[in-house]
């Protein structure tokens, strides 16, 4: 984590039910060491998870709703709740070793909206 990472504006609740999402995909799916890293873009911060595994995301499908089998509802569920609260879950690297970005606006950023 960056030292001096910027105020952002999002509910608790819904950051920890985003990284849950991402933290139990990237355990379930991937593999290797999991790495959480949070830095500054410019007046806003990332939050990125990765992991080792030779899994690849599809970008074209991989925040739709499927059914069946407990899986395919996790992404889409994270991204409404990004959307809900301003931020945005985007696929940064598909993988293998797949990256995704939780991205948040400044507190200040937000205020201009």
């Amino acid at each position: 984590m960056e030292p001096e990472l910027p105020w952002v504006t999002a509910r608790p609740e819904a950051v920890r039910q985003i990284l849950d999402v991402l933290l139990d995909n990237a355990r379930e799916h991937g593999a290797g060491t999991i790495i959480l890293r949070a830095t500054r873009v410019r007046a806003g911060a990332v939050i990125a998870v990765s992991d080792q595994g030779a899994t690849t995301i599809d970008p074209e499908t991989a925040f739709a709703r499927r059914s069946g089998a407990g899986t395919g509802i996790g992404l889409a569920l994270a991204r409404r709740l990004a959307e809900a609260d301003g931020l945005r879950l985007i696929i940064a690297d598909p993988g293998p070793g797949a990256r995704l970005h939780l991205a948040f606006a400044s507190g200040a950023e937000r205020a201009g909206q």
